[in-house]
């Protein structure tokens, strides 16, 4: 095997490493942008049904006045202490739809907040960078030296301490 070979091969790993996190970087904004379009495209559409839904009602309400033509139109006379009222109604009713609506999107369903941290985990898992069968092999065995030489020190240590004991305890 050529001598730079293998350091050649760690280097194409690990810019196919690169490019493979590039490329996933790269899928995650394409699929942030189409679900922000098909967001934007569900929001028209619903402007749209509200639309025709309020232009409806204005119809049916012009159609239920031109069948009705007899009654005469009167202006609503103004209470100021009903228009307050009604006032305060509709924004304590706003207000409680505003909490209601936090409420609901504030704290998702526990299966779902369970579903989504394994998606994350999974995303955390694909930026690690992990190593190679050989760093693995070199990594593996310099920790199983370390332990190996901690233990033989330790062993040698206990038997001398043993021995010291021995002597002075005159066994």
């Amino acid at each position: 095997m050529p001598a730079g070979t293998k350091g050649e091969t760690w280097r194409k790993k690990k810019k196919n490493r690169q490019e493979r996190r590039a490329e996933a970087a790269r899928q995650a904004e394409l699929e942030q942008k189409a679900k922000r379009k098909e967001a934007k495209a569900f929001a028209a559409e619903m402007d749209e049904a509200r639309e025709r839904a309020s232009q409806k009602t204005k119809i049916e309400s012009e159609a239920k006045e031109k069948a009705e033509p007899s009654k005469i139109k009167k202006a609503p006379i103004k209470d100021s202490k009903f228009d307050e009222k009604a006032a305060a109604q509709k924004s304590k009713e706003k207000k409680a739809a505003q909490k209601a609506a936090a409420k609901k999107n504030r704290k998702p369903n526990v299966f779902q907040r369970i579903v989504l941290f394994f998606k994350e985990v999974v995303v955390e898992l694909k930026k690690v960078n992990w190593l190679t069968t050989d760093e693995l092999v070199k990594s593996t065995s310099v920790v199983a030296g370390i332990v190996v030489a901690f233990t033989l020190l330790t062993w040698i240590a206990d038997t001398g301490f043993g021995a010291l004991a021995a002597l002075f305890l005159g066994k």
